[in-house]
């Protein structure tokens, strides 16, 4: 069960993080919650992907950079 849940998770980040590949900087990014938005970094290595959760909004998680 711990198996199933963690590669399910794995797997829904995966998504979300290639989403946000595919998002303009300020843009939402799109996710069943819509609560994320793609950072505008302007001097953040272009390698990574920033997002921020929206306010009021509740948050899939923590902002994540990934690279």
């Amino acid at each position: 069960m711990l198996i199933d849940t963690v590669d399910r998770r794995r797997r829904a980040a995966a998504e979300l993080l290639a989403a946000a590949e595919h998002t303009r900087p300020g843009d939402l990014i799109p996710d069943p919650a819509g609560a994320l938005r793609r950072a505008v970094a302007p001097k953040a290595a272009g390698h990574l992907t920033w997002a921020a959760a929206q306010e009021g909004r509740p948050s899939p998680g923590t902002a994540t950079g990934a690279g």
